[in-house]
């Protein structure tokens, strides 16, 4: 069958819409942030990268090697294959390169793995690989999804992550599936991290596993898989998380935030920073390693730019140090548009401070139309977490209760109108606990002000 005018009709799928004007007051904003950029460029020279990181995966791209398999199952260039395919016709390797035209593309380089939607059809690709002991190992790769399947909660086509064993004979676990439901905008490519830090030491084969029905077809396309291995150190004297950490465009305002990290000790700290982004494992993030000398102060303006080379993010920070009696604070402003700025100022949280199997309270919280409130959820632990978050109104009876799953330094936001129902609510409490066994979690609110954006920091006390 000639798949051309499937993708081209795959293609019509594609999402997009207008970008919004920007006004005086974020320029000027912007232009705030830009003077800022020569400061935290030039905190940027002294960055040790952390431990060693190994990849594990070989021809992650799909650039080299032939594979196997008839003519129509295209391949990168000629010479030796580190892919096991599918067999027969249905071979899931596509080329986008000089000479062919059709979709879809790669995310980079000239070839991607696309797995055939003409059903009814299974096709695979996987590869044997040994993560080395005492190593954290992080799976990331990117995927695009279009369909033609016209349900909106029936299943029909997927495409399976999984873990066997390194002679495919036996399922050790499926990490992750998706399908004809689980659409990418525009058909582009999104990025998916899966933890597999639990088979270190072990051999497996990872398999990518496609399965589209005779019916309707979705088209499934990953591209550039990387599962790198990192060298876990010793254990931190000390580990604060700060709850979260922007630099982003908010509702009226651009927030930036500047890390702050004070040294009481009379000797050198080295402390090393884990940007944990918002996904639902934190556990993939980088990091990086200073220097803080006896004593010293040390302010990381912007620092999801100047430390994270983040253009566009926000999450907690996890940070690590050789010394346990570090003061760790996270400012997140914005500039105004009458002059100077304003924002709100956030501790990192230590042991100590986080939340466990007893509640702790948020106490004056407000949801109506002066003032609305959102939660934040960090999971400070490399396990997951099952966050409980109680809504009370001001005579003490429940008004909502959400229970919030955490990947493994996993983050969260809550509002209280769009995830709690709230509305007319002034002087209420949130009691945050952790559901989870030896599990610990941090918490605060940001109370806005509707009308200047201005947010107040209501800790967990």
């Amino acid at each position: 069958m000639n798949l051309k005018p499937w993708l081209t009709a795959l293609v019509l799928l594609a999402i997009s819409g207008p970008i919004a004007a920007q006004d005086d007051s974020r320029a000027a904003r912007e232009e705030l942030l830009r003077l800022v950029q020569g400061e935290a460029s030039a905190q940027r020279v002294d960055v040790v990268e952390a431990l060693g990181t190994t990849e594990l995966i070989v021809n992650g791209g799909f650039e080299a090697g032939q594979a196997p398999g008839p003519a129509l199952g295209y391949s990168g260039t000629s010479g030796s294959w580190s892919w096991t395919t599918s067999n027969g016709g249905q071979n899931p390797v596509w080329t986008d390169g000089p000479n062919h035209t059709n979709l879809p593309t790669a995310r980079t380089g000239s070839w991607c793995a696309y797995f055939a939607p003409v059903g009814p059809v299974t096709n695979s690709i996987s590869q044997v690989i040994t993560i080395p002991s005492g190593t954290t190992a992080s799976l990331t790769f990117w995927v695009k999804i279009a369909t033609l399947e016209t349900s909106t909660f029936t299943v029909y086509d997927t495409l399976a992550v999984k873990l066997k064993s390194p002679t495919g004979s036996a399922t050790l676990r499926t990490l992750a599936t998706y399908s004809n439901l689980d659409l990418t905008p525009g058909f582009e490519y999104v990025k998916k991290t899966l933890d597999l830090t639990e088979w270190a030491g072990q051999s497996v084969r990872l398999l990518f596993e496609s399965s589209n029905d005779a019916t309707r077809s979705t088209v499934f396309v990953v591209d550039d898989v990387s599962l790198t291995a990192t060298t876990v150190g010793p254990d931190p004297a000390g580990t604060w998380i700060l709850p979260s950490s922007a630099r982003v465009v908010g509702d009226g305002a651009t927030w930036t935030t500047d890390l702050v990290v004070m040294n009481p000790s009379d000797g050198d700290a080295s402390v090393t920073l884990q940007f944990l982004g918002h996904g639902t494992s934190g556990a993939a993030g980088p990091e990086r390693t200073f220097t803080v000398p006896a004593l010293a102060t040390r302010t990381f303006v912007d620092v999801l730019s100047s430390v994270f080379d983040r253009t566009s993010d926000w999450g907690p920070i996890l940070i690590r140090s050789s010394i346990a009696t570090l003061s760790v604070q996270g400012q997140t402003w914005t500039a105004s548009p009458g002059g100077g700025t304003y924002g709100q100022s956030v501790p990192a949280l230590g042991a100590a401070e986080l939340i466990g199997s007893t509640p702790k309270p948020i106490a004056g919280v407000r949801q109506d139309a002066s003032f609305r409130t959102n939660v934040m959820l960090a999971n400070p632990k490399g396990t997951a977490a099952t966050a409980k978050v109680v809504l009370l109104r001001p005579d003490g009876k429940t008004a909502a209760t959400k229970v919030v799953e955490l990947g493994p330094y996993g983050f969260r936001q809550l509002g209280l109108s769009a995830d709690f129902g709230a509305a007319n609510l002034v002087n209420g409490t949130l009691l945050v606990s952790c559901t989870t066994p030896n599990g610990q979690l941090a918490a605060y609110a940001s109370v806005i002000d509707a009308s200047t954006a201005d947010p107040r920091t209501v800790l967990a006390r």
